[in-house]
């Protein structure tokens, strides 16, 4: 199980103080990415009809193209705190850019998690959702990884922090307090990035 805090932050203008003031408390950000997210469901929507979402996230590190396939399950954001059954697998980059292009290609991939999706949720076959890009920039906050984001739909942007943690209540109200002392507007995440993709429209 995935557990995150999620806060939304405004405007570009509240993600930068976010980042300045991470900067003065632990030093800049320890790695930032660039990522593409493409979303993928079954031809006759056997996923999202068992409120399953399959991603392939394309990003750079340390100088190498990765990619990352994932599989969240009922995914629930409340109180700004979102909980989801979470599967991930590294898969090769160039695999990955193949189902891109043609989402029918799982169902001849070999790889060990989209094979099971392919099994599990008896799917007829693929077709691609579309995506997005996100900019994260992680921090060392507390112990933690503090992800800062910065979401371009073709609809609007959005920016927003999450942290996973074990203690998501404790770290919200540290994080919370940390937003209201520096006089940073937030509020809490009501819906997560894919929701808001579907729904074509910020919430």
């Amino acid at each position: 199980m995935e557990v995150e805090v999620k806060l939304r932050l405004p405007s570009r203008e509240a993600h930068d103080q976010v980042a300045k003031v991470l900067e003065g408390q632990s030093g800049p950000p320890f790695k930032i990415y660039m990522q593409e997210n493409v979303f993928f469901d079954g031809t006759n929507n056997e996923l999202s009809n068992q409120r399953a979402a399959l991603r392939l996230r394309f990003f750079e590190d340390d100088g190498a193209r990765k990619c990352v396939v994932t599989m969240k399950e009922s995914s629930v954001i409340e109180g700004g705190i979102g909980r989801a059954k979470e599967t991930e697998e590294d898969i090769d980059a160039q695999e990955g850019e193949k189902i891109r292009k043609d989402p029918n290609a799982i169902m001849n991939t070999s790889h060990n998690l989209l094979t099971t999706i392919r099994e599990r949720y008896h799917c007829a076959g693929f077709h691609s959702l579309g995506g997005f890009e996100n900019t994260r920039q992680v921090f060392k906050w507390h112990d933690h990884k503090l992800e800062l984001d910065e979401t371009r739909y073709y609809f609007g942007t959005t920016w927003e922090i999450e942290v996973e943690t074990d203690q998501p209540e404790e770290i919200r109200d540290e994080l919370k307090k940390l937003l209201d002392t520096n006089t940073i507007p937030h509020q809490h995440s009501k819906k997560s990035k894919f929701a808001n993709f579907l729904a074509k429209k910020i919430d």
